[in-house]
């Protein structure tokens, strides 16, 4: 049953990251299958100009239609009708964004947050931003998703597996946010809602009001 919006909280959290896993049989054919997945070949690749390598695929054939849960999925177009406007689905948030000085090792991130469950299978989806300089190398604030269906047990951060769709080429999860705040300067924000499509009952993410990016897919 999809995600029913109990509890919406914004959190600014710093998380310590021990990093470490025992190597088994299954281990290496999970790595076999997540190497196959960003092992296909991107149609197109450009540098953006804060030096980010993006790479282009097929809309059809993005490693998130990988999840066993997506297979022979469609991808979803959301139509914004004047109807709409009225009634208000989900949550939204309006965040400062900084670019922050983190040490190695810990990050940062500011998320709008909805879950629903026991703590023991607890259904929870962030969307937001955060600066994690061991995953990505720098101190740059990114655009974040990240969802668990199981209390942390299964899930996807980003891109990296299976789970959020891509739909629109305005923004990706983990892309710098420009222009950032500077502390006694001027204030930038980002604009992030999320909502349920009422027929799949996976979620929409939306930035700056109006063009909703991608699915958090269940």
């Amino acid at each position: 049953m999809a995600l029913k919006l109990l509890f919406v909280f914004l959190s600014l959290w710093i998380v310590h990251m021990v990093l470490g896993k025992t190597s088994n049989f299954e281990d290496d054919l999970e790595l076999e299958r997540q190497l196959k997945i960003l092992n296909k070949p991107p149609i197109k690749m450009f540098v953006t100009k804060e030096e980010e390598t993006i790479d282009c695929v097929d809309k059809s054939k993005q490693p998130s239609l990988d999840h066993p849960l997506l297979k022979n999925h469609k991808i979803q177009v959301v139509y914004v009708l004047a109807d709409d406007v009225v009634t208000e689905y989900g949550a939204e948030a309006h965040m400062w964004v900084y670019n922050l000085t983190v040490p190695h090792g810990l990050y940062s991130a500011q998320t709008l947050s909805i879950e629903n469950g026991p703590d023991d299978h607890l259904s929870m989806l962030h969307a937001g931003w955060g600066v994690h300089p061991t995953l990505n190398g720098d101190g740059l604030a990114r655009l974040i998703t990240s969802w668990t269906g199981d209390a942390f047990r299964n899930g996807h951060f980003n891109t990296r597996c299976p789970g959020f769709v891509q739909t629109h080429r305005e923004g990706t999860p983990n892309h710098p946010i420009t222009p950032t705040s500077t502390y006694g300067g001027d204030i930038y924000e980002v604009v992030l809602h999320v909502e349920p499509d009422r027929q799949t009952w996976n979620w929409w993410l939306v930035v700056r009001h109006a063009t909703a990016i991608g699915v958090l897919a269940e």
